[in-house]
């Protein structure tokens, strides 16, 4: 891809993001080129994921919330006292 995506055209609804980066991609994709049907999609999309570098995938990727200093764990700190 020439241009890299920005995140919000990635992560319009936070609800509708999916685990596999990929399937953000095919999504982003499929809005830049609404007239292709699933064939073309399937077909050109892998060639423009294989071109992006590891920073422009990253930006589909899916935001997981740490939960190893949540509340329900104690911080490194309160793990030496």
């Amino acid at each position: 891809m020439v241009n890299a995506p920005l995140a919000r055209d990635v992560l319009d609804n936070p609800i509708l993001v999916a685990p596999l980066p990929y399937i953000n991609f095919l999504r982003y994709f499929k809005r830049k080129h609404p007239t292709y049907g699933v064939r073309r999609l399937l077909q050109e999309a892998p060639a423009h994921w294989d071109a992006m570098t590891k920073g422009q995938k990253n930006l589909f990727q899916k935001k997981l919330r740490s939960l190893k200093y949540g509340k329900r764990f104690p911080t490194p700190a309160n793990c030496l006292t």
